[in-house]
C-alpha cells in the first residue's frame, strides 16, 4: 500500500509542478491573467468616458470654431477639421442632412448631431 502512496504523490507532484512552471500546460491560469487585463483596460476606458458630462447645448455649425465643434458628441479633431474644410468647400449647411457632405460623417451621426446644432 505504501508503495501505492508514493506513486501517487509522485504523480501528483509532478502535474502541480507542469501546472505552475510552463504555461503550455496551464492554459486556465493563462486565460485567467488575460481575462484580468481585459477587465482592467475596459474598466478605465469606461470611467474615461462617464467623465465627461453630456452636451446638452447648441452650436451654430456655420460660424463653430474647430473647439466648438469638439464640444459636440461623437466629434473629435478630425471631423471637426472635416466640418470646416466641407463648410469651406460647399459653403453653409442648411441643414442636418448637409452634415452628410462631411467625409466620416453619415446619417446616424448627422441625426444625432441635429438637435444640437443650428444653421
Amino acid at each position: 500500500m505504501s508503495q501505492k502512496i508514493k506513486i501517487l504523490f509522485t504523480v501528483l507532484m509532478a502535474v502541480a509542478f507542469l501546472t505552475s512552471a510552463s504555461p503550455m500546460f496551464a492554459a486556465s491560469s493563462t486565460k485567467t491573467d488575460d481575462s484580468k487585463k481585459t477587465t482592467t483596460s475596459k474598466s478605465k476606458k469606461s470611467t474615461k468616458k462617464s467623465s465627461k458630462a453630456p452636451f446638452t447645448g447648441k452650436i451654430n455649425i456655420n460660424k463653430a470654431s474647430k473647439e466648438d465643434l469638439m464640444k459636440l458628441p461623437g466629434i473629435g479633431e478630425v471631423k471637426a477639421t472635416e466640418i470646416l474644410k466641407a463648410r469651406k468647400k460647399f459653403g453653409k449647411f442648411k441643414n442636418a442632412d448637409d452634415l452628410m457632405k462631411v467625409s466620416g460623417v453619415g446619417e446616424k451621426t448627422a441625426k444625432g448631431l441635429a438637435k444640437h446644432l443650428t444653421f
